[in-house]
């Protein structure tokens, strides 16, 4: 891995590539879920859940960019190796509306350990309204917006949830998780001058 793109040139790789990360989430999830139902594995399901927690925790804190350093928004990195350089948060949405939702059953349950340890749990629902309000609007279908910063060559013809071969996503699933009563009402969402990104 000290070799792949998520490094800047000369440099070895370092931390986490979020949008990566994403895919193993949700696929880790879909396990879970599966698991649940059919209990053969004879895994931990609350530690497996624990160690989701704290990797989304980590994911958000390293990867979330908020410094206004490099772009007028807020965004996810493509890697920590790369803070300058955009990267996709498509791959995140559905395990970051799943584990928010988890998060708060488990804290009402009492079945998490030091939840005061995953430090970022508001902002995973601040990002999940942010996103799920932008995309019911159309705000990342590749049309040219007027209001749009970006150029417009960066906007055209672009599928925001986009789809390679090897990349595993589930806007079905986030759009009916963003839809749970937990995320009607929130307190703070990324910063306005970020919509449409």
């Amino acid at each position: 891995m000290d070799e792949m793109d998520n490094r800047k040139l000369g440099q070895f790789s370092n931390g986490a590539d979020p949008q990566m990360a994403g895919s193993l989430l949700t696929s880790l999830i879909v396990f879970l879920q599966h698991d649940e139902k059919y209990n053969n594995s004879g895994l931990e399901h609350q530690l497996i859940k624990q160690m989701l927690y704290q990797t989304m925790n980590h994911i958000v804190r390293y990867g979330w960019n908020q410094s206004r350093a490099h772009h007028p928004y807020d965004y996810f990195v493509y890697s920590e190796a790369m803070p300058e350089t955009r990267g996709s948060p498509a791959h995140l949405l559905f395990p970051l509306a799943y584990l928010y939702r988890e998060f708060h059953r488990d804290l009402e349950r009492g079945t998490i350990t030091n939840p005061e340890k995953i430090t970022t749990v508001e902002q995973w629902k601040a990002i999940v309204t942010h996103y799920h309000e932008n995309l019911s609007k159309g705000y990342f279908k590749g049309a040219v917006r007027q209001d749009s910063a970006l150029p417009a060559a960066s906007i055209v013809n672009h599928q925001y949830t986009g789809f390679y071969g090897y990349e595993f996503i589930w806007p079905a699933d986030f759009f009916t998780l963003a839809n749970d009563p937990l995320f009607l009402k929130h307190d703070q969402g990324p910063r306005s001058s970020e919509r449409h990104r």
